[in-house]
């Protein structure tokens, strides 16, 4: 059972444009960014939480293979 549609569903585009600029500014202020946010645009930004306990501590993936 693939739980990925392989269309987005009517305003997944807009929700993800909207995650991106919140994703965005919350980084630029230096604000605690929730995972969930991160998961989906990780792919955009190369950046994941490696602790929930500092917001600051972000892991840059791009040409960082840690396996």
């Amino acid at each position: 059972m693939n739980k990925f549609p392989e269309t987005p569903p009517p305003g997944d585009m807009e929700r993800k444009q909207r995650m991106r600029r919140l994703h965005k500014t919350l980084i630029e202020q230096g604000l605690y960014v929730r995972p969930v946010y991160l998961n989906e645009l990780m792919s955009e930004y190369g950046y994941f939480i490696v602790s929930v306990d500092d917001p600051y501590l972000l892991y840059e993936t791009q040409g960082q293979d840690q396996g």
